[in-house]
């Protein structure tokens, strides 16, 4: 059986673009993400992903 990991930050970054607009930590947390899928890490990553999408998308 293969284990499929996810990319929680890319994840992140594509409900954002969805929704047209960066949300916090506790907009995540009501959409059912743990604190340690919310870690920093994962956070910054997904703000630099967000922000690469809406650069892609203006251009």
């Amino acid at each position: 059986m293969t284990t499929r990991h996810r990319n929680v930050p890319l994840e992140l970054a594509q409900i954002q673009r969805e929704r047209g607009e960066a949300l916090t930590r506790a907009d995540f947390r009501s959409l059912g993400y743990s604190e340690s899928e919310l870690s920093d890490a994962n956070i910054n990553e997904a703000a630099a992903l967000f922000a690469a999408m809406a650069e892609r998308a203006a251009a």
